[in-house]
């Protein structure tokens, strides 16, 4: 009976922090520095002030760094940590997902999930569509191209594109 109370009264505190979050604060008819303060007065250290609506937050362990723009109905998904540097620029409806299920030995889904942390570097800039997935760190000062997949980790200063994400050729500086 314990595990079935416990089991309500998390619910109903996700769905209270849901609400808030991404019905109210996400709202297109809350400014943009409001929507910070109730994000951050829901226990999400969010340091910008520029933070588009829509966002969805069904995670608790995001931190966004100073001067960051986040752009329209970005996903922030799981348990493990989402960490953004400062100066960074996120384009719309980027996904960090941090949820993971193993393999098993024998080759199965293990069904209960395990959580891998993302970090984002200083002075990144994560184009459209983009997904980052458990685990991928992205250093400072990277580009990730529009509609990227990243596992794994990109080094800074580097840009990267593709599905899976790759290091892109540097340009020789000449148009043809």
């Amino acid at each position: 009976m314990q595990k079935a109370v416990d089991s309500v009264l998390r619910d109903l505190i996700f769905a209270t922090r849901s609400i808030v979050r991404n019905s109210f604060a996400g709202s297109v008819l809350i400014p943009q520095i409001l929507r910070t303060m109730i994000y951050r007065w829901s226990g999400l250290p969010i340091r910008s002030f520029n933070i588009r609506e829509g966002q969805i937050f069904d995670n608790s362990n995001v931190h966004i760094g100073d001067r960051t723009f986040v752009s329209r109905h970005c996903y922030f998904e799981g348990e493990g940590a989402i960490d953004i540097g400062k100066n960074c620029q996120i384009a719309a409806e980027t996904m960090f997902l941090t949820t993971n299920h193993e393999r098993d030995a024998d080759g199965t889904i293990e069904s209960d999930p395990t959580y891998l942390n993302i970090r984002v570097g200083d002075g990144t800039w994560i184009g459209a569509r983009s997904i980052i997935l458990p685990g991928a760190v992205i250093g400072n000062d990277c580009i990730i191209a529009a509609g990227t997949v990243v596992r794994g980790q990109c080094l800074a200063g580097k840009t990267y594109g593709g599905v899976p994400a790759r290091l892109l050729a540097p340009s020789s500086g000449r148009e043809t």
